[in-house]
C-alpha cells in the first residue's frame, strides 16, 4: 500500500512538472493573456476585456494594418515614460508615407494621397489628431523595422502620436481572440 502511494504521488508530481513546463513554454513561445486597462480602445475593447496574445505568425510574417498589437510600453524608446503592455492598432507599417491631416491618417505617394479606411472599426465623426512626436500635417516616413500604432479611442491614447513609432521587437504580438467577458467573445 505504501510503495503504490508512494508510485502515486510520484507520477503525480511528474504530471504536475510537466504540465507546468509546457504551460511556460506556451506562454514563452505561443501565446500569452493580457486584460485591458484603460480607455484608449474603446469603443473596440474596454478595461477588464481578457485577451489573448499570439506571437508565433508575427514573428514570420510581420504585422498589418488594421490588426490589435501589444506593445511593451517600458521598450518603445520613450526612457521611463511608461512600464506597461499596451494594446493599440496598427496602422502604418514599414516604408509607409503617413500624415495625419484634417483629422484622418493618410498615405501618400509621390502623385497622390489617400486616407486609411478606418470604417470598420472607428464609429463616424472620429477625429484623429497629430501629437508630440507625429505631429498634425507634417508627413512621416515609418522606418524599416517599425509600425505606427493608434488607438481606437483616438481622444484618449497614448500612442505613436505621443511615443514615436514603435519597433517591432517592441511588438509583443498580436491579439487573437477577446475570450473574457464570456458574452463579448470575439475572434480577431
Amino acid at each position: 500500500m505504501i510503495k503504490t502511494f508512494k508510485t502515486a504521488l510520484v507520477e503525480y508530481l511528474e504530471a504536475l512538472f510537466t504540465s507546468i513546463i509546457v504551460l511556460i513554454l506556451i506562454y514563452v513561445f505561443v501565446a500569452f493573456p493580457v486584460t485591458v486597462q484603460g480607455i484608449s480602445m474603446q469603443p473596440t475593447l474596454h478595461t477588464g476585456d481578457r485577451l489573448l496574445v499570439e506571437t508565433i505568425t508575427p514573428r514570420i510574417w510581420g504585422y498589418e494594418r488594421g490588426e490589435i498589437v501589444v506593445v511593451s510600453a517600458n521598450n518603445s524608446g520613450v526612457s521611463g515614460m511608461l512600464s506597461e503592455l499596451l494594446v493599440k492598432r496598427v496602422v502604418g507599417i514599414p516604408g509607409d508615407r503617413v500624415k495625419i491631416f484634417n483629422c484622418k491618417v493618410y498615405f501618400y505617394n509621390d502623385s497622390q494621397m489617400y486616407q486609411l479606411n478606418e470604417d470598420l472599426y472607428l464609429p463616424e465623426g472620429v477625429c484623429t489628431l497629430g501629437g508630440r512626436r507625429i505631429e498634425d500635417g507634417r508627413p512621416y516616413t515609418i522606418p524599416q523595422g517599425e509600425y505606427m500604432v493608434l488607438g481606437d479611442n483616438r481622444e484618449n491614447s497614448t500612442d505613436s502620436r505621443n511615443i514615436g513609432f514603435i519597433k517591432k521587437e517592441n511588438i509583443q504580438g498580436k491579439v487573437v481572440i477577446l475570450f473574457y467577458p464570456t458574452d463579448k467573445i470575439k475572434l480577431y
